[in-house]
């Protein structure tokens, strides 16, 4: 693992890998306690750059843009917008903080659980094929894992089999992550390691967010396409869609942004440093890395044409037939709404991701037609983490300011 750029002592090298490491707990997570950050960042300086395809309220957009550093709390912010005729990417704020460069739209973010979109296009595809159902049964493949016989592709999609995912509880993995930092986990060995931790719930009981059932859904992926999900995921969606600026990998790709994190007393750039220990062990879960410009293009491909999956696929995502009436079959809800409990309709539709310095969401509101991407160079302050909803009043402003001539409930699908 590199040092921080600009420090050539050893010590934070050790603060960070240990502040890595309790973090992995959180990593990659898409629900986090409901807190927002409160800490003030080290931006002294807000510095915009935009880049248009027309047709959508620039000034507008980059104005919103422009208030989110301050009133985030964070170094930088970038976003994009997108409907069905044109694009928008805007950025603001700061990079990298010790030279004070700005952020711009073009920097590739750690994408961290919005990487679970593309596993699920992978498994949708293959259930579109027939060479998947929903009802499979996780033993067919792993017969030795907790309650394998008893749950489906679909409860591994949904949140809902109730599969551990308390990995750095895990005094193997955590051993071994702090003997080699440098250390690249397998699916088989997290899979085997968190196959000997209780179960979280019964399968088909409640939502329990499970970072390790989506390595399930990878490995079952990979079996069935016969190579590692990551080569299934360049095929199926990067390759197609050219996606210059997309890679899964567990290094940190060219012009990966700068990202903070706080940890007992030092402010880490995560951004600087190797840390393959998280984005391996999160593999189908979280290794993807991308830039704004290449994740509109995908949530149009996937929301808004059938390049990927069929519009009958999409919607059966979407529905919240189950104990959570914020998930989808892989996809979160997001507002505006209408309604509570149960009954609750959710305008979007997408997910959010976090790794250490990176928080992000991603969401698609089909009624307008509208994607949109916001990107944080920083996850949490003072300890407290971003969560799901944070960013709905924000997406939602912003959708407001595309879709001016639609009320609440033409928002509504």
């Amino acid at each position: 693992m590199s040092e921080p750029s600009g420090n050539g002592t050893q010590r934070p090298l050790r603060v960070a890998a240990l502040g890595l490491s309790l973090l992995l707990a959180a990593a990659c997570s898409g629900q986090t306690p409901g807190t927002e950050a409160t800490r003030s960042s080290t931006t002294t300086t807000t510095t915009t750059t935009t880049t248009t395809t027309a047709e959508l309220p620039e000034d507008s957009l980059q104005a919103i843009v422009d208030e989110l550093p301050e009133a985030l709390r964070v170094p930088g912010v970038v976003v994009g917008v997108s409907n069905a005729r044109s694009s928008w990417l805007g950025a603001a704020g700061i990079d990298d903080v010790s030279a004070v460069s700005p952020m711009t739209p073009t920097r590739r973010f750690r994408a961290a659980s919005i990487t679970k979109l593309f596993t699920i296009t992978v498994v949708m595809g293959m259930v579109e094929d027939g060479r998947l159902s929903l009802d499979d049964r996780l033993s067919t493949w792993f017969p030795s894992f907790p309650n394998a016989a008893d749950i489906t592709v679909r409860m591994l999609l949904a949140h809902t089999a109730g599969v551990n995912t308390d990995w750095w509880d895990h005094e193997d993995i955590l051993d071994v992550t702090l003997a080699d930092l440098g250390k690249t986990w397998t699916p088989a060995e997290v899979i085997d390691l968190i196959a000997q931790r209780p179960p979280a719930g019964p399968p088909g009981g409640a939502s329990l967010y499970s970072n390790t059932g989506y390595i399930l859904l990878g490995e079952i992926a990979a079996a069935v396409g016969g190579g590692p999900i990551g080569t299934l995921i360049e095929r199926t969606v990067i390759e197609p869609l050219r996606l210059a600026h997309t890679t899964y990998q567990f290094d940190n790709p060219p012009h990966l942004a700068h990202a903070y994190y706080d940890f007992a007393g030092e402010t880490i750039d995560t951004g600087t440093m190797a840390i393959n220990p998280l984005t391996s062990m999160a593999g189908a879960a979280g290794a993807i890395h991308t830039d704004a410009a290449d994740l509109l293009r995908f949530f149009d491909a996937l929301f808004q044409s059938d390049r990927l999956l069929t519009p009958q696929t999409i919607r059966s995502l979407q529905s919240t037939g189950h104990t959570s009436t914020r998930w989808g079959l892989g996809l979160m809800a997001y507002c505006p709404c209408e309604g509570d409990g149960a009954e609750t309709t959710y305008a979007g539709w997408g997910h959010t991701g976090e790794l250490p310095g990176y928080f992000s969401v991603a969401v698609h509101y089909p009624a307008p037609a509208v994607s949109i991407v916001v990107f944080l160079n920083r996850s949490a302050n003072d300890g407290q983490r971003f969560d799901h909803g944070f960013l709905d009043p924000i997406a939602e402003r912003l959708l407001r300011t595309v879709v001016t001539q639609l009320s609440p409930r033409h928002l509504m699908r």
